[in-house]
């Protein structure tokens, strides 16, 4: 999708940093509520692409 991410350390969230101003608004919205979802998803978003 080509943005940013941290993963935030007290929660797990993967976060999403806004790359351009006009993002500003998405700054601290969720990915995903913890890694093991986002690279779930990460894994069938990829899995959904190549099959």
């Amino acid at each position: 999708m080509g943005v940013e991410l941290v993963v935030d350390s007290p929660t797990g969230h993967v976060l999403r940093i806004p790359t351009e101003p006009a993002e500003d608004h998405l700054a601290g919205l969720p990915a995903a509520c913890s890694v093991e979802r986002f690279l779930t998803m990460v894994g069938l978003l990829l899995t959904g692409l190549y099959e």
